[in-house]
């Protein structure tokens, strides 16, 4: 929900505007989370993991709306995924996690659906569908379950709360001068905007913790995987609200996701 809810917000402001409001947003509930459940702080190299993991994922968040708004939601979602959980996926196969063939053939299946993906329309249509800012995407948000993975290794007692605050600082301390620096002549978003926005700041959040958490008692591969589920819902929202269609070819290539991503969740 909140990824369909940014790409909304993408889609009537700048995608700049669209990042920095929803890690504000973010930073925001995670502050007042901290105030609440007043957990210690853990291990200052968790905390710059963290950090690490923020930088890569607000990079890959961009491109991410970008993406969305330019492109085909049903199309994006799922390329920006495959790759989020392919790469820490074979990086945890080969530090030695151990997994089934089920797994193994997910893996595969959800690799080839990125080629058959990113394959249709040679005429230019996956250029214009977002393909390739998925694939940035799907990189930068590789680069944040890597990163939350180090920052527990460092300290598995770490609290979510904490690493979840240094995600969000390091992204809007990034995010924010560039915002400034390049000013986006879209103006302040509408209340009906903000409001879309705060979902999905909240939602961002909410998926972000809840990856934490698992991470924490899952390994890398599975964690990454689980976590990348969300196309199922991007897809059906996209359709219900935006009436977006699917050629054959196209088709294909998202079940192929689809299926990757259950496979691995056995």
């Amino acid at each position: 929900m909140g990824d369909f809810s940014g790409g909304l917000v993408s889609r009537r402001t700048s995608p700049l505007v669209s990042v920095v409001g929803v890690q504000a947003i973010g930073l925001a509930g995670v502050c007042l989370a901290l105030l609440m459940v007043r957990e210690p702080a853990p291990a200052f190299g968790a905390l710059l993991w963290a950090g690490m993991a923020g930088s890569a994922g607000v990079a890959g968040l961009a491109a991410f709306y970008r993406a969305l708004a330019t492109g085909r939601m049903s199309l994006v979602a799922p390329i920006a995924a495959v790759i989020g959980s392919a790469i820490p996926a074979a990086i945890g196969i080969f530090a030695g996690d151990r997994l089934g063939l089920p797994q193994l053939a997910g893996i595969a299946c959800a690799l080839l659906s990125v080629a058959v993906v990113s394959a249709v329309g040679r005429d230019g249509e996956a250029r214009a569908s977002g393909v390739p800012l998925a694939i940035v995407a799907g990189l930068g948000f590789a680069g944040f379950f890597l990163g939350i993975d180090l920052a527990d290794q460092v300290d598995p007692q770490a609290s979510a709360w904490w690493l979840l605050l240094a995600v969000r600082l390091t992204a809007v301390s990034l995010a924010l001068p560039v915002l400034l620096i390049w000013r986006p002549g879209t103006g302040w978003p509408t209340r009906a905007v903000l409001a879309v926005m705060i979902v999905a700041g909240l939602g961002d959040v909410g998926g972000n913790l809840f990856y934490i958490e698992a991470q924490a008692n899952a390994p890398l591969s599975i964690a990454a995987v689980l976590s990348s589920l969300y196309p199922v819902t991007t897809i059906l929202l996209a359709r219900l609200f935006l009436g977006e269609r699917l050629q054959r070819r196209q088709l294909v290539g998202v079940t192929l996701a689809i299926a990757g991503l259950v496979l691995i969740a056995l």
